[in-house]
């Protein structure tokens, strides 16, 4: 379900009058975050309307938002593509990708002019290098983004679609690109911002304009630092390696504990299921916070004519769980999954 908010509906919590962000269109809409307005003990929530929303449910969700950081160790142990299976999935696709991005003519060593692509070492979509290297389960092309920035991107806009090709690339479905990440750990060097992949999955770096002009023996370093390198020549960080790479580094949301949150329609995992808004550091996944305040809590909805006659005054959430619960609904990467249900019912009551 999407949020979606008629203009005949207003909303306040505590006689505090609420805006709502209804967007440009139907599908922008953003559900309410209560939080600042809510306070210990009774809670009173006034719905007012001025023409019939029978077409329309109000849903109230206590929801606990992952902070960046813990989701994107969770991803690494959950969704890293292993190196093989990412040069199959390459070599699987690459007829068609070369078709997309054109061909890029090399002379392999036998003289045999071979078609090769070239890939690009940064993120489209903050044009720096690359850190961790991921695309969508369905992405067919070789270039990856970077999945905290994609992350990042997502707790704000929550489109979830994959800035290269455009296709839907939603949390479960995300895989972190193994051998795209060893090619990035094999090119420290700044001079280097592509490189080509062939058929066979071997790869070059290809040095910046200006150095193409440096004249230098064929022989000499500039040419050996050109090699083309194999995959099995090349060394993949395994998952502790990247995690230990990652370190404890801060959200760029400052921390916070379980938020409330009320929606037309209710939610898609992309708004209450991802790390949107205000992030948890990892202390509150061990230790969540205290929540027994909350059978406390009765919410009272009313409309302009009429009560509502339901409330809550049960649990909204069981115990917070560690990043590696709260992800181990994923499936294995690069496998068809049908996870939909699984993901939303991990933000959800059952």
């Amino acid at each position: 379900m999407n949020t979606n908010w008629p203009a005949s509906v207003q909303v306040s919590v505590n006689a505090t009058p609420l805006t709502i962000e209804r967007g440009d269109n139907k599908t922008s809409h953003k559900p309410l975050h209560l939080k600042q307005v809510c306070q210990p003990g009774r809670n009173t929530i006034q719905i007012t309307v001025t023409a019939c929303c029978c077409s329309h449910l109000f849903v109230l969700q206590l929801v606990h938002r992952p902070s960046v950081r813990s989701v994107l160790q969770g991803l690494l142990k959950k969704r890293l593509l292993p190196a093989e299976h990412c040069i199959t999935k390459i070599k699987r696709n690459f007829s068609s990708v070369v078709a997309l991005s054109g061909n890029t003519s090399l002379n392999g060593e036998d003289g045999v002019e071979q078609t090769a692509i070239k890939v690009s070492l940064k993120c489209p979509i903050t044009f720096r290098r690359i850190q961790l290297p991921a695309r969508g389960h369905d992405c067919k092309h070789v270039q990856c983004f970077d999945l905290e920035w994609y992350l990042q991107l997502n707790c704000e806009r929550g489109t979830w679609r994959c800035p290269v090709c455009n296709k839907t690339a939603l949390l479960e479905g995300l895989e972190v690109d193994q051998y795209m990440w060893g090619i990035l750990n094999a090119i420290q060097n700044s001079e280097f911002e592509e490189v080509t992949i062939d058929p066979s999955c071997s790869w070059r770096p290809v040095p910046i304009k200006s150095d193409l002009h440096i004249k230098e023996d064929p022989d000499g370093p500039l040419a050996k630092r050109f090699k083309t390198m194999s995959p099995s020549q090349m060394t993949m960080p395994n998952v502790m390696e990247m995690i230990a790479q990652l370190g404890p580094g801060p959200s760029h949301y400052p921390s916070g504990p379980a938020q409330h949150g009320g929606g037309g329609t209710g939610g898609n995992p992309g708004e209450y299921g991802g790390p949107r808004g205000p992030g948890s550091p990892m202390s509150d996944f061990i230790h969540p916070p205290q929540l027994s305040h909350l059978p406390d809590i009765p919410v009272v909805l009313l409309s302009q004519d009429k009560p509502l006659s339901h409330g809550i005054n049960d649990p909204l959430l069981p115990e917070l769980a560690n990043p590696d619960e709260l992800l181990s609904y994923l499936d294995p990467p690069d496998l068809p999954s049908n996870s939909n249900d699984d993901l939303l019912s991990l933000f959800e009551n059952n």
